[in-house]
């Protein structure tokens, strides 16, 4: 995405690239008109420079009086530091603990949700691969995962919206026929 330019930096590169198609197209030898031309150039680039500096200074000024202003630290909210821990610190916390289907390592208080996340159910697929020694073609289809997913959000949702839950457990043992769990 490119950042489009203002008139004061249109200006600035204009002045600054008429300078330098003098000095290239010289070839070799500039003469005193060209001389005056460049330095005269060289003047309004010098005067620009500096009403842009002292439009950065104002600018900075008014930054220090907002962030002095009452009313805006009420409404910024301070950010909160996020910690990232390692698998070992999530350990050894009290805070996580493993996911019973796929190991692995979860926040307690998202534990009732982890359930019927993708990452969950293919985790699941992957870990009984490593188990069983089943031939991932056999298992490891969309069909299989979509039943997986299907059987957890019936099983484990305990949410009263959810109304998939009827006969949940007599749709479990039908595709236990099929050998997809």
């Amino acid at each position: 995405m490119t950042t489009p330019i203002s008139t004061e930096q249109q200006k600035f590169f204009t002045n600054l690239n008429s300078m330098l198609e003098i000095c290239v197209f010289s070839e070799g030898s500039i003469n005193d008109a060209d001389l005056l031309e460049i330095a005269d150039k060289y003047k309004e680039q010098y005067q620009m420079i500096k009403d842009l500096m002292e439009e950065n200074r104002k600018l900075k000024i008014l930054a220090q009086e907002i962030q002095a202003n009452k009313y805006y630290h009420k409404m910024i909210k301070p950010c909160k530091k996020v910690t990232l821990l390692t698998l070992e610190e999530k350990a050894k916390s009290e805070k996580y603990s493993p996911c019973k289907f796929c190991d692995n390592i979860i926040k307690m208080n998202y534990k009732h949700k982890h359930y019927l996340n993708t990452c969950c159910s293919t985790n699941q697929l992957k870990k009984e691969f490593a188990i069983k020694q089943n031939p991932v073609h056999k298992k490891f289809n969309k069909e299989s995962q979509l039943m997986n997913m299907y059987i957890r959000v019936c099983l484990y949702d305990r949410d009263r919206h959810n109304n998939k839950r009827n006969g949940a457990y007599w749709k479990t043992l039908e595709l236990m026929k099929y050998n997809y769990l």
